[in-house]
């Protein structure tokens, strides 16, 4: 099979764990969508080893390229932009999305250096709009708090990058009779010389779960004035079987890790029991809980605006509460 040069939106595959994540499904969906519309080849890409890449034409790909090498057994972002590079360069796609996961916004903008064009982050949807006798990408995105959502183009290069955030677009249901041929993909030996071993540290219970997918998230943000007391929201979350997530000051001071921030520039989540625990509800942290079943604040501020957004609210130290509440379940 050969791949189709200077044309089709190319879907570049996140995995975790020898899985393919959420999103990849729900951007090969979008794309196929798209593709069908405009006359575009949707193909994903897949650089790993051992991953079931044909798996991916279940979802909707025209095409699967698969870089397929030991060497990328373990996750390095700059290898793997390298592979992508001489991708990018060789069959020149019009477009090139990620999903907005700890995987995309690390490759996405060392691509987009490397090829000298645009890229737009943490979009909410995408769309083509023929203009002039050109196709572009059509990059949308929430601005001033999600008040409005803006629409942005990069018209004078190629290929057009963006990435979009998981949970905002449909999940296609697989259908197993969608099959093809992968593509093997020569790695390049220039990918494997820069190769970098980064060995994880563990933190707590959280980074071996995926926060999006858990049904029961306990958050924390301001009111908790030392990270040791903060730490005691893993000891609620090992009892109620849940995980530790918490706003952007909190992950900026380095108490938790990133991939564990809720809101606009965060994760958007879905959970079943959300308990927020010294957190005001600004509107950029708050835009990223959706569809909860139960919401539960506690902030010692009468008027924060959390309590806009709960099911059921605690005026108080939250940090007392948390003591109680830990006490109550054990």
């Amino acid at each position: 099979m050969e791949l189709v040069k200077n044309a089709g939106i190319w879907i570049v595959a996140s995995h975790f764990n020898g899985q393919f994540t959420d999103v990849t499904y729900e951007l090969i969906g979008k794309a196929s969508e798209l593709g069908k519309a405009h006359n575009e080849t949707v193909t994903a890409v897949v650089i790993g080893s051992d991953l079931k890449a044909e798996a991916l034409y279940h979802y909707g790909a025209d095409q699967v390229i698969y870089a397929a090498d030991p060497i990328f057994a373990d996750f390095d972002s700059n290898s793997y932009a390298i592979e992508l590079e001489k991708m990018m360069r060789e069959y020149k796609p019009l477009a090139v999305v990620f999903g907005a996961d700890d995987f995309g916004r690390d490759i996405a903008p060392r691509l987009a250096t490397k090829l000298e064009t645009g890229l737009s982050a943490d979009c909410i949807d995408l769309e083509i709009k023929e203009e002039n006798g050109k196709k572009l990408l059509i990059q949308k995105k929430p601005y001033l708090n999600g008040g409005i959502i803006v629409d942005i183009v990069c018209d004078k290069r190629n290929p057009q990058l963006a990435t979009v955030r998981p949970g905002m677009l449909m999940c296609p249901t697989p259908d197993e009779k969608q099959s093809g041929e992968v593509i093997k993909w020569q790695c390049s030996p220039k990918a494997a010389e820069l190769l970098t071993r980064i060995e994880a540290v563990m933190q707590k219970n959280n980074l071996s779960k995926d926060i999006q997918k858990s049904e029961i998230i306990i958050a924390g943000g301001r009111g908790f004035k030392k990270k040791e007391d903060f730490e005691k929201l893993y000891v609620l979350a090992d009892l109620l079987g849940g995980v530790v997530g918490a706003t952007r000051p909190l992950v900026t001071e380095g108490w938790i890790d990133e991939s564990f921030q809720i809101g606009q520039s965060g994760k958007v989540v879905s959970p079943k029991l959300y308990i927020g625990l010294g957190i005001s509800g600004a509107a950029q942290h708050c835009c990223g809980v959706k569809n909860t079943q139960l919401f539960i604040a506690v902030n010692s501020d009468a008027n924060a605006p959390i309590f806009q957004y709960a099911d059921y609210g605690y005026v108080g130290d939250c940090k007392s509460f948390l003591d109680e509440l830990i006490s109550c379940l054990k």
